[in-house]
């Protein structure tokens, strides 16, 4: 194992004897006695995880984790609370904001589990800016947003669950469910969110290896993988609850935890899931927009030359060719000087949408920069290709935009140039120069019309 961490206990046997089992396994320990000495610790470099006590020095220690939760460069590392076998104190942790709390008998293959679960999801959220508005404070790992939770609780026992569905589902955080794992997912159900799994024994149980293999099954399957997974074990479970941890469940909870505790943990984890999906999308946001132009909403260069690129491996693939289309606007820069770049954008969006509505919706269209645009024809042939060329050419000829500040109406023309890739004529030349080429030549030829590469096949 890797990692460092950092123990906060202020007995002095507890704190070596905690560092001496997480050195063992190859952890970078270091103990603090104080929340002075931990502050020290902070500033000569961040750990990935803080392991703070539950026991003597309890208030102290709780207001030092409110600090660290609070804090711009720590409120994404994980607390877990240890040392204590007080269900009361273990339910007020997870409510002030650890991400566990765990008794004093934990067994070591069930901590260091843990531990490393905890590490997962802290290297594995990092990548995607996964930092804990300040705002929030220490609680805000409990606290929901959004839409309620939609929890699945899968058990062979649907009687010993039925006073768990009443507790998640009063306050209407939850959308609560049971199924039979041997039974199938409903059809269309939307997919839930945190997946309650019963590992414990009794009268006709599912089995704790059953359980195991559902862990690992339920990963697998498009409409569960991205679920949180909470797995209720044996009294005894410790081995259990290492096993599934290590297997990729999201939590674990002792059979005799109240439903306080398994709601606060639910609570944590639908959290967890809804901040990671809004992540995600941030990413994917940012992404499309690096990838967009912003003005016309069409793709830009960035996205066209990979594109580009693929269209031409997939006709040297299966011998067949692609057209591409290298338009300029006429005398843009008249516009610009003429009526202002307001009005220049205006004749920019417009040019835009008429070639998005004149091209096949399989076309490519793409804003390169400025005034100029590609279109990009798979599976065309040149006929074809010069045909859609004039037909773009002549819309846009015969579509002036009304500008307002322009004081009415202007035309607008453009110019093409036409070449086709997956021909011979790539050997010497990409087609996308070629139809540059062929471009210039329409705009040395008086402009407002379209011009054919000569390196046609």
């Amino acid at each position: 194992m890797s990692g460092k961490i950092l123990v906060l206990d202020p007995s002095t046997t507890h704190r070596i004897l905690l560092k001496v089992r997480l050195q063992s396994v190859g952890f970078d320990v270091i103990g603090c006695a104080s929340s002075e000495d931990a502050k020290i610790a902070l500033a000569e470099g961040k750990p990935d995880l803080l392991i703070a006590a539950m026991g003597t020095g309890y208030p102290a220690i709780r207001e030092f984790c409110a600090a660290f939760r609070l804090g711009s460069e720590t409120s994404h590392i994980p607390i877990l609370a240890f040392g204590a076998s007080d269900k009361r104190k273990r339910t007020d942790w997870l409510t002030a904001g650890a991400d566990d709390a765990l008794d004093q008998s934990t067994s070591d293959a069930h901590l260091f589990a843990r531990i490393r679960s905890l590490l997962r999801m802290h290297t594995g959220e990092r990548p995607l800016g996964f930092v804990t508005e300040r705002a929030l404070g220490f609680s805000e790992h409990s606290d929901g947003f959004g839409r309620p939770a939609r929890v699945l609780i899968l058990t062979h026992i649907p009687i010993r669950a039925r006073a768990l569905v009443q507790a998640l589902e009063t306050g209407g955080r939850f959308i609560v469910s049971c199924l039979d794992p041997a039974q199938p997912f409903p059809q269309n159900a939307p997919p839930p969110d945190v997946l309650l799994i019963d590992a414990r024994g009794g009268q006709d149980p599912l089995g704790q290896g059953k359980a195991l293999r559902l862990i690992t099954e339920l990963r697998s399957r498009a409409d569960t993988r991205s679920a949180e997974q909470l797995v209720i074990t044996p009294e005894d479970g410790s081995a259990i609850a290492a096993l599934a941890l290590d297997l990729g469940a999201s939590d674990t909870v002792s059979g005799d935890a109240s439903h306080d505790e398994i709601t606060l943990r639910i609570g944590k984890l639908h959290y967890r899931k809804q901040k990671l999906e809004r992540l995600r999308a941030t990413l994917r946001n940012g992404v499309e927009a690096a990838l967009t132009d912003p003005l016309t909403g069409l793709h830009n260069r960035r996205y066209a030359e990979p594109h580009i690129q693929a269209i031409a491996e997939h006709a040297r693939e299966n011998a067949t060719t692609y057209a591409i289309l290298a338009i300029d606007v006429d005398h843009f820069k008249r516009i610009n000087d003429t009526y202002g770049h307001a009005v220049g954008d205006q004749a920019l969006v417009s040019i835009a949408a008429l070639l998005k509505q004149g091209t096949r919706s399989n076309d490519l269209v793409a804003r390169f920069g400025g005034e100029e645009f590609v279109v990009v024809m798979p599976e065309a042939d040149l006929k074809s290709a010069e045909a859609m060329a004039e037909r773009l050419r002549d819309r846009i000829e015969s579509t002036p935009i009304y500008a307002e500040l322009a004081g009415g109406a202007i035309g607008m023309t453009v110019s093409i140039g036409v070449a086709l890739g997956g021909t011979l004529g790539d050997r010497l030349s990409s087609p996308l120069e070629r139809a540059d080429a062929a471009l210039y030549r329409s705009k040395l030829a008086g402009r407002n019309m379209v011009s054919v590469s000569a390196l046609a096949s």
